[in-house]
């Protein structure tokens, strides 16, 4: 298997990442290398080539990526875990008003609107 070395550049800046990896290799396994070097963890990398954005599945030689290649790098946010949203904050949906909330002297007495 031919050995090329891929050039990788973050989008937002910082140092570009040279890693050598075989045309054979998964975009996958070339995520975890650059991930590796650059201290991005591979599940929050998209890497785009041509202005593809690459599916971790398809290997490199299917791109037609080559030797000295440039792709850039775009960090995803990670996916937010069990009922919570990114900033650690219940989402809106999960949460519900407390009863005291639904009984109050807007919904009854004078002046009051019935529907």
């Amino acid at each position: 298997m031919a050995e090329i070395t891929i050039v990788v550049k973050p989008a937002a800046g910082g140092d570009k990442v040279s890693v050598t990896t075989g045309l054979g290799a998964t975009v996958a396994e070339l995520k975890e290398e650059v991930g590796k070097k650059c201290g991005v963890p591979a599940a929050e990398q998209r890497l785009i080539y041509k202005g593809q954005i690459l599916r971790d599945e398809r290997t490199i030689e299917s791109y037609g990526v080559g030797d000295e290649h440039v792709l850039h790098m775009v960090r995803k946010h990670p996916q937010p875990t069990g009922g919570r949203c990114a900033g650690g904050l219940p989402r809106l949906r999960d949460q519900r008003p407390p009863a005291a909330a639904l009984r109050g002297p807007w919904l009854s007495g004078p002046g009051a609107e019935r529907i």
